[in-house]
């Protein structure tokens, strides 16, 4: 998808994971605090961090699931396919720090999934994005609204501090 040779991509994903055991092996002997003077910030401890890791990878991995459920039965590819290609655009879309990497998410998508018809892949984008992104959305908005009209309602029919010591 990168159109980077093989032993390329190969050397980049070790040196991430060595960045990342290196800064998990940092983290292991005591809290660690990054800043200086007043300005300081007390960084999670391993364990937390590979909650963390685990979390995103599980975040990740889900999306993905989603996204290869919507895309067509043919042509068939496998799993990790959809995988890679699900975490190279999101990857695209985080470095573009375009909205809700509209757009960049989206051509990614449909150069690294070539063998199905762009009309398809397109069709299978709007239904993730309308269950990744609107549904919970509006589920969060409907909430929010809900419990400030239950706070509002309590307040209104709550007596004043005033009035009940004007009684």
């Amino acid at each position: 998808m990168n159109q980077l040779p093989p032993w390329l991509n190969r050397t980049i994903a070790l040196a991430a994971l060595a960045t990342i055991i290196g800064y998990l092996v940092w983290l292991l002997p005591r809290p660690r605090t990054i800043g200086s003077n007043q300005w300081r910030v007390t960084l999670p401890t391993a364990r937390l961090t590979l909650v963390q890791i685990g979390i995103g990878v599980m975040d990740l991995g889900l999306g993905a699931l989603a996204m290869y459920t919507l895309l067509p039965a043919q042509p068939s590819i496998g799993f990790v396919d959809a995988l890679v290609t699900f975490v190279m655009a999101t990857l695209f879309g985080f470095l573009s720090h375009a909205p809700g990497s509209l757009g960049v998410f989206d051509a990614a998508m449909l150069v690294g999934l070539q063998q199905f018809e762009k009309e398809a892949v397109l069709a299978s984008l709007l239904i993730f994005r309308v269950l990744y992104f609107i549904v919970p959305f509006t589920f969060a908005l409907l909430t929010l609204g809900l419990r400030e009209l239950l706070l509002g309602t309590k307040a209104a029919g709550a007596p004043d501090d005033q009035d009940t010591a004007v009684r």
